[in-house]
C-alpha cells in the first residue's frame, strides 16, 4: 500500500479544510460592561463581522463574545472560537480588528503564529487578512500589534 504523501501536519490542515472551507468563527469583546453601548459595542463588532465576511466571501459560523481585558490571555471566549476552528468546524477566525483579540504582542504574536501553524485564517473586518490559510497576509502586522499596545497604554 502506498504511504501517503506530505507531512502529517499537513494531511491534518488539510483534512479540516475540508469541512472549515469558506466558514470562519467570529469573535468579539468589550473590556466592560459599559462598552456594550459605547465604543466597540458587541452589536457593533457583531455588524462589522457580518458584513466582512459577506465581503470576503465568507459564512459566518456563530459569533463568540468575552467581556474582559483584551491584555488577559484566558479568554473563555476566545479558547472555544479557536478550538471550533482546531475541530475543522472553520478554517478560522473573524474578528472586528485585532486590538479586540489582543492589546498584548506577545499574545499577539502567538495567535499569528497558532494560525500560521495549523493553516488557519485570521480576518479583520477592519484592517483585512491578518493570515489566510496559514500565510501572513500582511508584512505590516507587527506595526497593528504595536499600536494595539500604544492604544491600551
Amino acid at each position: 500500500m502506498p504511504r501517503p504523501r506530505g507531512s502529517q501536519k499537513t494531511r491534518e490542515q488539510e483534512a479540516r479544510l475540508v469541512t472549515g472551507r469558506g466558514r470562519l468563527v467570529g469573535y468579539i469583546r468589550v473590556s466592560t460592561e459599559g462598552q456594550h453601548t459605547n465604543g466597540h459595542s458587541l452589536a457593533g463588532q457583531e455588524q462589522r463581522l457580518q458584513e466582512a465576511c459577506q465581503r470576503a466571501g465568507f459564512e459566518l459560523v456563530t459569533i463568540l463574545q468575552d467581556v474582559a481585558s483584551g491584555t488577559k490571555t484566558d479568554r473563555d471566549g476566545l479558547a472555544e472560537a479557536q478550538g471550533m476552528v482546531e475541530q475543522g468546524l472553520a478554517e478560522g477566525l473573524v474578528f472586528a480588528k485585532l486590538d479586540r483579540v489582543s492589546r498584548s504582542m506577545l499574545h499577539s504574536a502567538k495567535l499569528i503564529e497558532w494560525a500560521r501553524g495549523g493553516g488557519f485564517t485570521m480576518l479583520s473586518a477592519d484592517e483585512g487578512p491578518r493570515v489566510g490559510r496559514g500565510e501572513l497576509g500582511n508584512e505590516a502586522l507587527p506595526f497593528f500589534q504595536a499600536s494595539a499596545r500604544v492604544e491600551h497604554e
